[in-house]
Protein backbone atom coordinates (compact mmCIF):
# COMPACT_ATOMS: atom_id res chain seq x y z
CA UNK A 1 0.00 0.00 0.00
CA UNK A 2 0.88 3.65 -0.84
CA UNK A 3 2.69 4.98 2.77
CA UNK A 4 1.04 8.60 1.85
CA UNK A 5 -2.73 6.92 2.26
CA UNK A 6 -2.40 6.76 5.73
CA UNK A 7 -1.28 10.43 6.55
CA UNK A 8 -4.68 12.43 7.62
CA UNK A 9 -3.33 15.37 5.76
CA UNK A 10 -3.76 13.77 2.06
CA UNK A 11 -7.53 12.52 3.44
CA UNK A 12 -9.52 14.63 0.46
CA UNK A 13 -12.24 15.88 2.99
CA UNK A 14 -10.10 16.86 5.46
CA UNK A 15 -10.71 20.67 4.97
CA UNK A 16 -14.65 21.12 4.32
CA UNK A 17 -16.04 23.18 6.09
CA UNK A 18 -19.43 21.18 6.18
CA UNK A 19 -19.19 17.95 5.78
CA UNK A 20 -20.72 16.09 2.36
CA UNK A 21 -21.89 12.49 2.15
CA UNK A 22 -18.97 10.02 0.53
CA UNK A 23 -20.07 7.93 -2.53
CA UNK A 24 -19.14 4.20 -4.01
CA UNK A 25 -20.15 2.91 -6.65
CA UNK A 26 -19.12 -0.11 -9.00
CA UNK A 27 -19.95 -2.21 -11.86
CA UNK A 28 -18.29 -5.71 -12.63
CA UNK A 29 -19.79 -9.32 -14.18
CA UNK A 30 -19.70 -12.29 -12.17
CA UNK A 31 -21.75 -16.11 -12.80
CA UNK A 32 -22.20 -14.45 -16.09
CA UNK A 33 -23.97 -11.70 -14.29
CA UNK A 34 -23.48 -8.03 -14.97
CA UNK A 35 -23.66 -6.42 -11.02
CA UNK A 36 -24.16 -2.60 -10.31
CA UNK A 37 -23.82 -1.73 -6.52
CA UNK A 38 -23.73 1.93 -5.44
CA UNK A 39 -23.57 3.24 -1.76
CA UNK A 40 -23.53 6.78 0.14
CA UNK A 41 -22.58 7.33 3.16
CA UNK A 42 -22.81 10.39 5.68
CA UNK A 43 -19.66 10.04 7.76
CA UNK A 44 -19.90 13.47 9.16
CA UNK A 45 -17.12 15.92 9.42
CA UNK A 46 -13.48 15.04 9.25
CA UNK A 47 -12.13 13.03 12.44
CA UNK A 48 -15.59 13.47 14.35
CA UNK A 49 -15.86 10.32 16.35
CA UNK A 50 -19.28 11.00 17.72
CA UNK A 51 -21.11 11.74 14.58
CA UNK A 52 -24.01 9.71 14.21
CA UNK A 53 -22.70 7.89 10.42
CA UNK A 54 -25.50 6.57 8.42
CA UNK A 55 -26.63 5.32 4.87
CA UNK A 56 -28.31 7.64 3.33
CA UNK A 57 -28.52 5.13 -0.08
CA UNK A 58 -27.96 1.90 -1.32
CA UNK A 59 -28.63 0.44 -4.65
CA UNK A 60 -28.32 -3.37 -6.38
CA UNK A 61 -28.94 -3.87 -10.08
CA UNK A 62 -28.39 -7.29 -11.53
CA UNK A 63 -28.72 -7.73 -15.24
CA UNK A 64 -29.57 -3.67 -15.42
CA UNK A 65 -32.58 -4.44 -13.46
CA UNK A 66 -32.68 -2.69 -9.65
CA UNK A 67 -32.97 -5.50 -7.35
CA UNK A 68 -33.49 -3.43 -4.29
CA UNK A 69 -33.44 0.77 -3.68
CA UNK A 70 -32.93 1.66 -0.08
CA UNK A 71 -32.70 5.80 1.14
CA UNK A 72 -35.49 6.69 3.40
CA UNK A 73 -37.29 3.85 2.54
CA UNK A 74 -36.96 0.39 0.68
CA UNK A 75 -37.93 -0.70 -2.63
CA UNK A 76 -37.73 -3.88 -5.17
CA UNK A 77 -38.67 -2.65 -8.09
CA UNK A 78 -37.41 -5.66 -9.98
CA UNK A 79 -37.96 -8.85 -8.14
CA UNK A 80 -39.73 -10.40 -10.35
CA UNK A 81 -37.21 -10.27 -12.91
CA UNK A 82 -34.31 -11.91 -11.19
CA UNK A 83 -36.56 -14.57 -8.93
CA UNK A 84 -34.72 -17.12 -10.29
CA UNK A 85 -31.64 -16.04 -8.25
CA UNK A 86 -33.73 -15.34 -5.21
CA UNK A 87 -34.89 -18.43 -2.29
CA UNK A 88 -36.86 -20.26 -3.80
CA UNK A 89 -39.67 -20.39 -0.86
CA UNK A 90 -40.08 -16.16 -2.36
CA UNK A 91 -42.80 -17.46 -5.10
CA UNK A 92 -45.23 -16.94 -2.72
CA UNK A 93 -46.78 -13.42 -3.25
CA UNK A 94 -47.70 -13.46 0.18
CA UNK A 95 -45.01 -14.36 2.14
CA UNK A 96 -42.93 -12.37 -0.40
CA UNK A 97 -44.77 -8.90 0.71
CA UNK A 98 -44.21 -10.24 4.33
CA UNK A 99 -40.43 -10.26 3.99
CA UNK A 100 -40.71 -7.10 2.50
CA UNK A 101 -42.44 -5.25 4.72
CA UNK A 102 -39.78 -7.24 7.69
CA UNK A 103 -36.81 -6.04 5.76
CA UNK A 104 -38.17 -2.47 6.22
CA UNK A 105 -38.93 -2.27 9.67
CA UNK A 106 -35.62 -4.02 10.70
CA UNK A 107 -33.64 -2.09 8.32
CA UNK A 108 -29.94 -0.31 10.13
CA UNK A 109 -28.83 2.78 9.15
CA UNK A 110 -25.72 1.90 10.16
CA UNK A 111 -25.63 -1.61 8.65
CA UNK A 112 -25.30 -2.63 4.88
CA UNK A 113 -28.74 -4.36 3.05
CA UNK A 114 -27.02 -5.99 0.59
CA UNK A 115 -24.54 -8.04 3.02
CA UNK A 116 -27.46 -8.15 6.23
CA UNK A 117 -30.87 -8.68 5.31
CA UNK A 118 -30.75 -8.71 1.39
CA UNK A 119 -28.31 -11.95 2.24
CA UNK A 120 -30.14 -13.53 4.98
CA UNK A 121 -33.23 -13.53 3.52
CA UNK A 122 -33.95 -13.60 0.39
CA UNK A 123 -30.91 -14.25 -1.82
CA UNK A 124 -27.54 -15.78 0.11
CA UNK A 125 -26.26 -17.61 -3.42
CA UNK A 126 -26.35 -14.03 -4.96
CA UNK A 127 -24.97 -12.15 -1.91
CA UNK A 128 -21.81 -14.89 -1.24
CA UNK A 129 -21.28 -14.65 -5.76
CA UNK A 130 -20.80 -10.80 -4.95
CA UNK A 131 -18.93 -10.67 -2.02
CA UNK A 132 -16.58 -13.24 -3.47
CA UNK A 133 -15.90 -11.41 -6.31
CA UNK A 134 -14.76 -8.05 -4.41
CA UNK A 135 -12.82 -10.15 -2.10
CA UNK A 136 -11.38 -12.76 -3.79
CA UNK A 137 -12.01 -11.85 -7.48
CA UNK A 138 -10.78 -8.51 -7.43
CA UNK A 139 -7.28 -8.52 -6.86
CA UNK A 140 -5.16 -4.62 -7.20
CA UNK A 141 -1.62 -4.48 -7.39
CA UNK A 142 -0.53 -0.53 -6.51
CA UNK A 143 2.71 -1.14 -6.11
CA UNK A 144 3.78 -3.90 -8.66
CA UNK A 145 7.40 -3.42 -8.78
CA UNK A 146 7.02 -3.93 -4.57
CA UNK A 147 5.88 -7.30 -5.19
CA UNK A 148 8.06 -9.91 -3.73
CA UNK A 149 7.28 -13.47 -3.18
CA UNK A 150 8.39 -15.00 0.04
CA UNK A 151 7.69 -18.28 1.38
CA UNK A 152 7.97 -19.45 5.35
CA UNK A 153 11.27 -20.98 5.78
CA UNK A 154 10.85 -24.96 5.27
CA UNK A 155 13.65 -26.69 3.88
CA UNK A 156 18.07 -25.96 4.46
CA UNK A 157 18.26 -27.50 0.83
CA UNK A 158 17.64 -24.85 -2.47
CA UNK A 159 14.04 -25.58 -3.61
CA UNK A 160 14.45 -25.70 -7.14
CA UNK A 161 11.64 -23.97 -9.45
CA UNK A 162 10.73 -25.26 -12.68
CA UNK A 163 8.08 -22.96 -13.57
CA UNK A 164 10.35 -19.50 -12.41
CA UNK A 165 13.07 -21.08 -13.94
CA UNK A 166 11.11 -22.01 -17.50
CA UNK A 167 9.66 -18.10 -17.23
CA UNK A 168 13.84 -16.64 -16.37
CA UNK A 169 14.33 -18.67 -19.63
CA UNK A 170 12.86 -16.82 -22.02
CA UNK A 171 13.36 -13.33 -20.65
CA UNK A 172 16.99 -14.68 -21.57
CA UNK A 173 18.48 -15.43 -18.05
CA UNK A 174 21.75 -17.35 -18.12
CA UNK A 175 21.16 -19.10 -14.74
CA UNK A 176 20.85 -22.40 -14.58
CA UNK A 177 17.66 -22.26 -12.68
CA UNK A 178 15.79 -20.50 -9.89
CA UNK A 179 15.35 -22.02 -6.34
CA UNK A 180 14.24 -20.72 -3.17
CA UNK A 181 16.53 -20.97 -0.23
CA UNK A 182 16.28 -20.32 3.65
CA UNK A 183 17.51 -17.04 4.60
CA UNK A 184 18.49 -17.13 8.35
CA UNK A 185 17.96 -13.87 8.79
CA UNK A 186 15.14 -13.12 8.17
CA UNK A 187 13.74 -16.71 8.06
CA UNK A 188 11.82 -16.81 4.81
CA UNK A 189 12.97 -18.23 1.52
CA UNK A 190 14.18 -16.36 -0.96
CA UNK A 191 14.19 -16.31 -4.59
CA UNK A 192 18.31 -17.43 -5.83
CA UNK A 193 19.93 -17.93 -9.11
CA UNK A 194 21.92 -21.09 -9.33
CA UNK A 195 25.10 -20.24 -11.80
CA UNK A 196 26.85 -23.09 -13.27
CA UNK A 197 30.40 -22.81 -12.54
CA UNK A 198 32.14 -25.35 -14.36
CA UNK A 199 30.23 -27.82 -17.00
CA UNK A 200 32.71 -30.45 -15.93
CA UNK A 201 31.83 -30.73 -12.00
CA UNK A 202 28.87 -29.45 -11.99
CA UNK A 203 29.39 -27.12 -9.51
CA UNK A 204 27.92 -24.06 -8.75
CA UNK A 205 26.67 -20.85 -7.12
CA UNK A 206 23.52 -19.71 -5.45
CA UNK A 207 23.23 -15.52 -5.74
CA UNK A 208 19.92 -13.69 -4.89
CA UNK A 209 17.97 -13.09 -7.90
CA UNK A 210 17.97 -9.83 -7.05
CA UNK A 211 21.18 -9.29 -8.16
CA UNK A 212 22.19 -11.29 -10.60
CA UNK A 213 19.14 -11.18 -13.32
CA UNK A 214 17.78 -8.29 -15.06
CA UNK A 215 14.90 -6.23 -12.63
CA UNK A 216 12.56 -7.04 -15.43
CA UNK A 217 13.10 -10.79 -15.34
CA UNK A 218 12.44 -10.67 -11.18
CA UNK A 219 9.53 -8.20 -11.76
CA UNK A 220 8.10 -10.45 -14.36
CA UNK A 221 8.91 -14.01 -12.07
CA UNK A 222 6.69 -12.30 -9.08
CA UNK A 223 4.08 -10.88 -10.97
CA UNK A 224 3.24 -14.17 -13.09
CA UNK A 225 1.83 -16.33 -10.18
CA UNK A 226 -0.78 -13.13 -10.27
CA UNK A 227 -1.46 -13.77 -13.99
CA UNK A 228 -1.81 -17.29 -13.49
CA UNK A 229 -4.33 -17.06 -10.66
CA UNK A 230 -5.98 -14.65 -12.59
CA UNK A 231 -6.36 -17.16 -15.79
CA UNK A 232 -7.87 -19.88 -13.61
CA UNK A 233 -10.11 -18.30 -11.56
CA UNK A 234 -11.70 -15.42 -13.94
CA UNK A 235 -10.03 -12.94 -11.45
CA UNK A 236 -10.16 -9.52 -12.52
CA UNK A 237 -6.20 -8.43 -11.86
CA UNK A 238 -5.20 -4.36 -11.70
CA UNK A 239 -1.63 -3.57 -11.89
CA UNK A 240 -0.16 -0.17 -11.58
CA UNK A 241 2.84 0.38 -14.32
CA UNK A 242 3.01 -3.21 -15.27
CA UNK A 243 5.05 -2.95 -18.27
CA UNK A 244 8.00 -0.99 -16.06
CA UNK A 245 11.42 -2.52 -17.17
CA UNK A 246 9.65 -5.15 -19.35
CA UNK A 247 9.51 -5.41 -23.07
CA UNK A 248 6.53 -4.38 -24.43
CA UNK A 249 6.40 -7.75 -26.95
CA UNK A 250 5.79 -9.53 -23.65
CA UNK A 251 2.89 -7.40 -22.58
CA UNK A 252 1.67 -7.55 -25.82
CA UNK A 253 1.75 -11.65 -25.69
CA UNK A 254 0.03 -11.40 -22.02
CA UNK A 255 -2.71 -9.23 -23.18
CA UNK A 256 -3.70 -11.72 -26.07
CA UNK A 257 -3.58 -14.96 -23.69
CA UNK A 258 -6.48 -12.55 -21.81
CA UNK A 259 -8.09 -11.88 -25.19
CA UNK A 260 -7.61 -15.63 -26.19
CA UNK A 261 -11.04 -17.82 -25.35
CA UNK A 262 -9.34 -21.03 -25.39
CA UNK A 263 -7.17 -20.14 -22.73
CA UNK A 264 -8.34 -17.58 -20.77
CA UNK A 265 -11.66 -20.03 -20.38
CA UNK A 266 -13.32 -18.02 -17.55
CA UNK A 267 -13.19 -14.98 -18.64
CA UNK A 268 -10.61 -13.02 -16.82
CA UNK A 269 -10.00 -9.29 -17.04
CA UNK A 270 -6.54 -7.62 -16.98
CA UNK A 271 -6.48 -3.91 -16.25
CA UNK A 272 -3.17 -1.99 -15.87
CA UNK A 273 -1.97 1.35 -16.45
CA UNK A 274 1.18 2.29 -18.40
CA UNK A 275 3.02 5.44 -19.89
CA UNK A 276 3.67 3.47 -22.93
CA UNK A 277 1.99 4.73 -25.70
CA UNK A 278 2.63 1.48 -27.74
CA UNK A 279 0.16 -0.20 -26.54
CA UNK A 280 -2.48 2.46 -28.61
CA UNK A 281 -2.87 0.03 -31.08
CA UNK A 282 -5.88 -1.03 -32.79
CA UNK A 283 -4.52 -4.44 -33.51
CA UNK A 284 -3.83 -4.82 -29.89
CA UNK A 285 -6.59 -3.47 -28.30
CA UNK A 286 -10.08 -2.41 -29.10
CA UNK A 287 -11.07 1.53 -28.60
CA UNK A 288 -12.75 0.63 -25.49
CA UNK A 289 -10.32 -1.12 -24.07
CA UNK A 290 -8.68 1.81 -23.97
CA UNK A 291 -8.81 4.37 -21.28
CA UNK A 292 -7.26 7.65 -20.59
CA UNK A 293 -6.75 9.12 -17.59
CA UNK A 294 -6.23 13.13 -17.41
CA UNK A 295 -5.44 15.46 -14.21
CA UNK A 296 -6.86 18.48 -13.47
CA UNK A 297 -3.88 21.26 -12.74
CA UNK A 298 -5.87 23.61 -10.55
CA UNK A 299 -8.29 21.12 -8.89
CA UNK A 300 -6.14 17.51 -9.21
CA UNK A 301 -8.97 16.27 -9.64
CA UNK A 302 -8.27 13.01 -12.52
CA UNK A 303 -10.85 12.65 -15.12
CA UNK A 304 -11.30 9.13 -16.97
CA UNK A 305 -12.25 8.57 -20.10
CA UNK A 306 -12.36 6.02 -23.16
CA UNK A 307 -10.62 6.48 -26.61
CA UNK A 308 -14.19 5.62 -27.91
CA UNK A 309 -16.35 8.56 -26.74
CA UNK A 310 -14.38 10.40 -29.50
CA UNK A 311 -16.70 8.85 -31.82
CA UNK A 312 -15.81 8.12 -35.44
CA UNK A 313 -16.68 11.49 -37.38
CA UNK A 314 -14.93 14.87 -37.11
CA UNK A 315 -11.41 15.97 -36.18
CA UNK A 316 -10.95 14.12 -33.70
CA UNK A 317 -12.52 10.70 -35.11
CA UNK A 318 -11.35 7.67 -33.61
CA UNK A 319 -11.88 5.03 -36.56
CA UNK A 320 -10.76 1.31 -37.00
CA UNK A 321 -7.37 0.73 -38.33
CA UNK A 322 -6.29 4.58 -37.63
CA UNK A 323 -3.19 5.91 -36.16
CA UNK A 324 -3.65 6.23 -32.54
CA UNK A 325 -0.25 6.47 -31.38
CA UNK A 326 0.33 9.15 -34.63
CA UNK A 327 -3.02 11.36 -33.05
CA UNK A 328 -2.27 10.76 -29.69
CA UNK A 329 1.36 12.56 -29.68
CA UNK A 330 -0.35 15.64 -31.80
CA UNK A 331 -2.76 15.59 -28.53
CA UNK A 332 -5.99 14.78 -30.63
CA UNK A 333 -6.79 13.28 -27.72
CA UNK A 334 -5.51 14.51 -24.26
CA UNK A 335 -3.84 12.97 -21.11
CA UNK A 336 -0.61 14.40 -22.67
CA UNK A 337 1.86 17.63 -21.17
CA UNK A 338 4.44 19.16 -23.17
CA UNK A 339 7.38 18.55 -20.62
CA UNK A 340 10.55 20.35 -21.43
CA UNK A 341 13.77 20.35 -18.70
CA UNK A 342 15.88 22.88 -21.34
CA UNK A 343 15.53 25.77 -19.86
CA UNK A 344 16.52 23.76 -15.96
CA UNK A 345 19.67 22.55 -17.66
CA UNK A 346 20.69 25.80 -19.49
CA UNK A 347 20.10 27.95 -16.18
CA UNK A 348 21.93 25.13 -13.90
CA UNK A 349 24.90 24.82 -16.25
CA UNK A 350 25.00 29.03 -16.72
CA UNK A 351 25.04 28.61 -12.67
CA UNK A 352 27.66 26.36 -12.87
CA UNK A 353 29.94 28.14 -14.95
CA UNK A 354 29.42 31.16 -13.49
CA UNK A 355 30.34 29.70 -10.10
CA UNK A 356 33.52 28.10 -11.77
CA UNK A 357 34.59 32.17 -13.20
CA UNK A 358 34.87 33.04 -9.67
Amino acid sequence: PNAAAYLLELIPNNSLEESEPVAFSIKFTCKNLVVEYSIRIDLGPFLETNYPRKILFEELKVNECVVFTRDKHLDFPSLQKVKHLLNSDLNNPEKLDVLKSLAETSLNPVELFLTNGFKAVFAPDLVASITDWLQNQLVILPRADALRILRPSEEKEPHIEKLFSEIAKRFGSTSSALAYLDNKNTHVSELHSIVKLDKDTNQGALIPAELFESYGTVRFVNMFPMLLDAIQNGGTLLIDEFDASVHPMIIMNIINIFHNDEINTKHAQLIFKTHNPIFLNANLLRRDEIKFVERDAETLYSRHYSLSDFGTKGDRAVRNGGSYLKKYFIDNYGAINDIDFSDIFENQLKKDSGAADT
